[in-house]
């Protein structure tokens, strides 16, 4: 009866070690999947970003109005900084904070953009105005010989 209790106290022994090992293994197969999984998650993100890269390249080539191009390059600017806040470890009020001052931003480029293109405006009217001043200078000096 002692023999049979030792026996199986033995049995028991050896299967907790077997099922130790057998999960030892398991939680390395499991690390290994996720290992693979993480670093296959993280090259499909960087493909996803080269691609959007050049469509967004793309689509600012064929915009010929360069205003409307710098609108449109400063838009996709503040998408591609919100896109990365939201990948981002930070707390909620930091995504929110960090958002706004994306958008600020925005708005202030927006705003330079729109001061840039009324003052190349007024330079192009001035340039106008000047060279219409010539010409009829020109014809009344012409006029008067």
């Amino acid at each position: 009866m002692l023999q049979t209790e030792q026996d199986l106290a033995a049995k028991r022994r050896g299967f907790n070690k077997e099922e130790k090992k057998l999960k030892a293994e398991q939680e390395a197969k499991d690390k290994e999947v996720a290992d693979k999984a993480k670093v296959y998650a993280e090259e499909r993100q960087a493909a996803q970003d080269k691609i959007r890269a050049a469509e967004q390249k793309n689509l600012l080539a064929s915009i010929k109005d360069q205003e409307e191009r710098d609108r449109k390059a400063a838009e996709l600017d503040l998408q591609n900084t919100k896109r990365e806040i939201s990948r981002g470890k930070y707390t909620a009020a930091e995504k929110k904070k960090l958002k706004e001052e994306a958008d600020k931003s925005y708005a202030l480029a927006l705003a330079k953009i729109t001061q840039d293109s009324a003052d190349k405006e007024k330079a192009l009217q001035k340039e106008l105005a000047d060279a219409l001043v010539n010409t009829d200078a020109e014809k009344f000096a012409q006029q008067q010989q």
